[in-house]
């Protein structure tokens, strides 16, 4: 119990050991916390002092130059040696409580040299960086440190039950954010992601302890030290502690000219877990951080929940994904429960629509995501974004008044008339797939294969429509899972090729300073650019009078929503004319169309159900 008797706390506020508190509390290097009835003073990972009363000090006698550096054999047979530390021990003490800063003087003197002889052992590093970010987090941050190395004994309300009764789980850190308590596990680097000191290690001990304590033992422990701690002034008085399950979460520091926080999520999304993050800065402060694929790899469980629960009936997943690095094939990865086998992709098609989209991307010779690399026509990826669009869209290209509908949702605009694709094989529906049209003449791009969906820019879905006299082009620009890395796309190749359309542009802004390196060259704001220039290039040559762009994004995908808002509307010169809008909303207007009820179902079951 993190706790300390009245008749302590009484002399620490205002007894024989104020003084020594106030001193303690002036000194930034040192770190106060409460224990079972006593209080530890921390300084570069080492303990410089205990308090049990106004009488009772310790500091360890290791800490004595050299002492840790001995065997235990040899330190039982120099008994002068002990004796001599034993001397320093008890003299330094004596010091207390009325001589604190000699005291912390000589403590610090002793610890400084034990700090260096420790300096490349990792388990002291570790306790300093703990007590580097307890200082750092006592007031005005993401969380406030309320204790370090909580211990769950075998004697708790809520001991471990996870099958190994001598183990002790311990955790980093306790602390608090917004009312609600954190039971964070400090990660530095890549390396202990894996063992007894893997992410899943940690999560079972957190599950199998205070993730099981329904009685809330814990939360009303760490209520009654938060009200200690303030009593003291260690901590604001304004904080306050919820009822309410703690959350475990991560808190990653990236090891020297390193920058692994995505790849540690990534491991940690790997085996299970959900939650966010916190990131360790240079300055120690814990800052909540969310991993760009938290959405994909939550997406991604959903899946494959879904495939577990027999929503593919008997389909075979076990799909593969080919690995490529700077062009050249690595390897394939087999087996993979997210992506269906080669030879039963076509069930990742809504089943009403499947034949006649496979049909119409062989008849308009439209290549699949991915068909290339895999070898997969469709992609039996559970989480494609093409596929998602189809799932969406396909089911009503020839309706012509549902897609009115669903575009006054997106656009607040009430359209004449759809009017029906014109460059499609039949030309009998109102949405064009992966729409690209004259690419080479009008934005200069001669790649090597281009065609409808690879190697030009392409558009998920395009729709033409009329209002008055005024024929519209509806650009549709689908995501669902992705994020991106903040990765340079200028060369010298893309940079000719678009600069002068982008200082022509009537819906861009050319960038202050210059256009490559720019925003424009880093995803999601790559894409939408081409097809902001593909549009305009294409009313430039009277195929249309204007356009209003629209970019599908899952609500629950907020990292790709605030690139977007927060990178790419600032540079449109025409704001009103380009919308975020989440597939389910854009669908509402069908909800409860006799027509399309099957439809919304599966879509319901499939993607939008929480």
């Amino acid at each position: 119990m993190r706790q300390l008797c009245e008749h302590l706390l009484n002399e620490l506020i205002s007894g024989r050991l104020a003084s020594l508190l106030e001193y303690i509390k002036g000194d930034a290097e040192l770190n106060i916390q409460i224990r079972k009835n006593y209080i530890n003073v921390y300084y570069k990972g080492g303990n410089i002092l205990k308090i049990n009363s106004p009488k009772s000090f310790d500091f360890d006698k290791m800490y004595y130059n050299d002492y840790h550096t001995i065997s235990s054999t040899e330190a039982k047979k120099s008994f002068d040696l002990i004796h001599e530390y034993k001397e320093q021990q008890k003299s330094l003490k004596s010091l207390l409580p009325h001589n604190p800063q000699e005291y912390f003087k000589q403590a610090k003197k002793a610890m400084d040299k034990w700090d260096v002889a420790l300096k490349d052992v990792v388990q002291h590093n570790e306790k300093k960086e703990q007590q580097a970010i307890a200082i750092a987090n006592m007031a005005d941050t993401d969380y406030v440190v309320l204790d370090l190395e909580y211990a769950v004994s075998k004697q708790s309300e809520f001991a471990y039950d996870g099958g190994d009764d001598k183990k002790v789980p311990r955790f980093d850190i306790i602390a608090i954010r917004n009312g609600r308590l954190f039971v964070i596990e400090l990660k530095k680097g890549l390396g202990a992601t894996h063992g007894k000191s893997g992410i899943k290690s940690h999560m079972k001990c957190y599950d199998h302890t205070i993730g099981r304590d329904n009685e809330h033992f814990f939360v009303k422990e760490m209520q009654a030290l938060l009200k200690q701690k303030q009593e003291l002034g260690l901590l604001d008085k304004t904080l306050t502690i919820e009822d309410t399950k703690p959350e475990f979460i991560f808190a990653f520091a990236d090891k020297k000219d390193k920058d692994d926080f995505e790849e540690f999520a990534e491991r940690c999304f790997k085996v299970g877990y959900e939650g966010n993050f916190i990131y360790i800065g240079n300055n120690h402060k814990l800052t909540a951080k969310m991993s760009r694929r938290k959405y994909y790899y939550a997406e991604r469980r959903k899946q494959e929940a879904l495939y577990d629960d027999k929503f593919w009936g008997s389909t075979p997943n076990g799909g593969h994904w080919t690995i490529f690095k700077n062009g050249q094939k690595i390897k394939v990865v087999k087996n993979l429960p997210y992506i269906l086998h080669q030879n039963y992709s076509k069930e990742n098609l809504y089943v009403d629509i499947r034949e006649d989209a496979c049909q119409y991307f062989k008849q308009n010779n439209i290549s699949w995501w991915r068909q290339q690399e895999d070898d997969y026509s469709p992609t039996g990826h559970l989480v494609s974004s093409q596929i998602h669009c189809l799932n969406h869209l396909f089911a009503i290209r020839k309706d012509d008044n549902a897609i009115k509908q669903l575009l006054k949702k997106a656009t607040g605009i009430e359209f004449d008339k759809i009017l029906p694709t014109t460059i499609d094989k039949p030309n009998d529906g109102y949405i064009a797939f992966e729409f690209a049209l004259d690419n080479e003449q009008l934005l200069g791009e001669t790649d090597e294969g281009a065609k409808r969906g690879a190697m030009c820019t392409s558009i998920d879905a395009m729709i033409r429509a009329q209002k008055d006299d005024k024929i519209w082009l509806i650009p549709i620009e689908w995501k669902y899972t992705e994020t991106y890395k903040r990765e340079d796309k200028t060369n010298r190749k893309r940079f000719n090729r678009y600069k002068h359309l982008i200082e022509c542009s009537e819906r861009l802004k050319t960038p202050t300073d210059r256009i490559s390196h720019s925003v424009y060259f880093f995803e999601p704001n790559y894409e939408l650019m081409r097809q902001t220039l593909l549009c305009e290039q294409l009313v430039n040559q009277e195929y249309a009078h204007t356009f209003f762009h629209i970019n599908v994004i899952p609500s629950a995908n907020t990292e790709l929503r605030n690139a977007v808002e927060k990178e790419f509307i600032p540079m449109l010169k025409e704001e009103a004319k380009f919308r975020i809008i989440d597939p389910q909303e854009l669908l509402s207007p069908i909800a409860e169309d006799k027509n399309y009820e099957d439809l919304i179902t599966y879509l319901q079951i499939r993607y939008w159900k929480k």
